[in-house]
């Protein structure tokens, strides 16, 4: 954010799942009270309100934490999309912000119900049912085809959808043949590895840069942390 303010269109944020109502007062507004107060917990949830959902690079690519809200969905929804309010999860706005910040590719045309974390952040093993994922169904459990996507792209005239949320080993992944770049830029364990993603002006390409994983060493309260460019 002190980047931001300092240079507005040096960095753009967006809007992820921990962002969410039903996450981020359980997780981290115990965090900020804590060390700050109220106060500026309700500020910190103003300023996190006001995050975009996406945008769109060169024309060409769709950039979203997770994936596309729904079948219908159209890029000049995002535009109309009001920031600064909580949503109700079963309004058509609520519904286009939860898949925006929780949908998943799927390689498959069906998935287990219960596959991935909910917006607690919790797995449930039991009554595990075999879905069908169909792009002309909203109610598709959270996930998106590869026929899902290639209907975005073509409706839009893009090339790319670019996205976060998911964690690699090798820090991204390739889905629907190429046409949905999973990008994760915050290894959390000293084997995994961080991404970041160059696109390039002069030739339009694209190319996945990587770098090492965390290492911590512990001082005080304090921890160090050492980033090593592969």
């Amino acid at each position: 954010l002190l980047i931001k303010l300092y240079c507005n269109e040096c960095i753009y944020l967006h809007v992820g799942n921990h962002e969410t109502q039903s996450f981020y007062p359980k997780r981290s507004r115990k965090q900020i009270v804590d060390k700050y107060d109220e106060e500026i917990y309700q500020l910190v949830r103003e300023v996190l309100l006001q995050l975009p959902l996406g945008a769109i690079i060169d024309d060409r690519i769709f950039v979203v934490h997770a994936g596309i809200p729904k079948k219908d969905f159209i890029l000049e929804d995002l535009r109309h999309y009001k920031r600064g309010r909580d949503y109700d999860r079963l309004s058509v706005e609520g519904q286009m912000f939860r898949r925006s910040v929780w949908a998943d590719p799927s390689e498959k045309d069906s998935v287990s119900e219960d596959s991935g974390e909910d917006e607690d952040g919790n797995r449930d093993d039991d009554d595990v049912e075999e879905v069908k994922l169909d792009p002309e169904n909203d109610d598709d459990r959270g996930w998106y085809t590869a026929a899902h996507t290639e209907t975005f792209l073509k409706k839009h005239n893009l090339e790319y959808i670019v996205r976060g949320h998911e964690n690699f080993f090798n820090g991204f992944q390739y889905h629907h043949d190429g046409r949905v770049i999973t990008i994760h830029s915050d290894p959390s364990r000293p084997q995994d590895q961080g991404t970041y993603l160059n696109i390039y002006s002069n030739d339009r390409s694209m190319h996945v840069e990587q770098f090492s994983g965390m290492q911590f060493s512990s001082i005080g309260n304090q921890s160090k942390v050492d980033w090593r460019s592969l």
